[in-house]
This record gives C-alpha cells, structure tokens and sequence, in this order.
C-alpha cells in the first residue's frame, strides 16, 4: 500500500485519462484547474493507458495493436507530465499491471 502525506495540502485527483483516447480538451481543462486550484499534490488513479491492445476483451480490428497503442499513448503522458512535473503520482491499476505482465512474459 502506497502511503501519501496529504495532510493540509490541495490534493487534485485525476482518474482514469486512458490515453490515447483522452478527451481532446482534457489536458487544456487539466492545465486550467492547476492555474486556478494551484494543487500541491496531483494522484493519478491509474489507468492513464487505455490497454485495449492488449485486454482480454473482443478486439476491434480497425484499433490500434498494444505497440502502436502505447505509442500513441505517449504523447498523451507527455503532456500530463509536462503539466505536473513533479507534483504527480501514478498509482498502479488493473491496464498498469497488465502492461508490466506483458512486458515480463
């Protein structure tokens, strides 16, 4: 279990981005609630890749594989990197465990 000391800090939550279907307007909204809220701490609840590439569910032929997904997948993160620096942090979740599973085999 993860412990973060939130205790009388501005905590913003950003749930699942499921990069690289994110909204296209999400990263501007994101940057405007930072500039507005001024968070000291930003959690990320997982999920920030979508894993359709690599889920057990039916596939869709017209998606993206695992490998270009996560390319595509990048430059989403990038982006929310480059937002948050070092105020964020990147829970493990289901599609994280899944990918590292993956990428072990």
């Amino acid at each position: 279990m993860i412990r973060i000391n939130a205790r009388g800090k501005k905590v913003l939550i950003i749930p699942d981005t499921h990069e690289p279907h994110t909204h296209k307007d999400a990263y501007k909204f994101l940057k405007a609630i930072k500039s507005k809220l001024k968070p000291d701490l930003v959690i990320h609840l997982g999920d920030e890749v979508d894993g359709a590439g690599i889920s057990f569910h039916d596939k869709i032929p017209e998606m993206d594989n695992a490998s270009r997904e996560l390319i595509k997948a990048k430059k989403g993160l990038d982006e929310l990197e480059k937002i948050f620096k070092e105020l964020m942090n990147i829970f493990d979740s289901n599609k994280n465990i899944e990918y590292n599973h993956q990428i072990e085999l």
